[in-house]
């Protein structure tokens, strides 16, 4: 009967000799329908926002920093928060889902920049990655050649 609700037109429908289907029952059955479908939709969301919380709770307990590591980066002298600049990369890498057991962090060298320059101190293979060589006819000029 369902099935003949959802096919039926405006007008009446015989349906069988003695059964006829009642066109203005289709406005409900469509609200009823849009309405289960609302509330699936409603449902899937809740149920995404709740793993994706429950996830970001849980991640951030499995790493927090070794001593070792707190030592290490204790002593660089480079400025007085690099513990909390370290920590907010650390958390926003976890927020983003990356795990840090299986994609290990590194540092690399020290840089420090001559901005007048526009060059690192005392580190010639830094100061490759600057710049490349271009292709003609879309070369980019150097400082002194501009």
């Amino acid at each position: 009967m369902t099935f003949l609700l959802l096919l039926q037109d405006a007008s009446n429908v015989v349906v069988s000799a003695t059964q006829t289907t009642h066109p203005e029952r289709r406005p409900a059955l469509f609200s009823l329908i849009y309405i289960a479908g609302l509330a699936v939709v409603a449902l899937i969301l809740f149920l995404s926002l709740f793993r994706y919380h429950r996830r970001r709770a849980n991640s951030g307990l499995a790493y927090d920093l070794s001593p070792e590591i707190r030592k290490r980066l204790g002593q660089l002298k480079v400025h007085d928060d690099v513990l909390e600049a370290f920590e907010r990369t650390r958390k926003h890498l976890l927020e983003n889902e990356v795990d840090l057991e299986k994609s290990k962090m590194s540092l690399g060298a020290l840089l420090h920049l001559d901005s007048e320059r526009e060059r690192f101190l005392d580190n010639p293979t830094a100061d490759a990655f600057l710049t490349r060589e271009y292709r003609k006819p879309f070369v980019v000029p150097a400082a002194n050649e501009v």
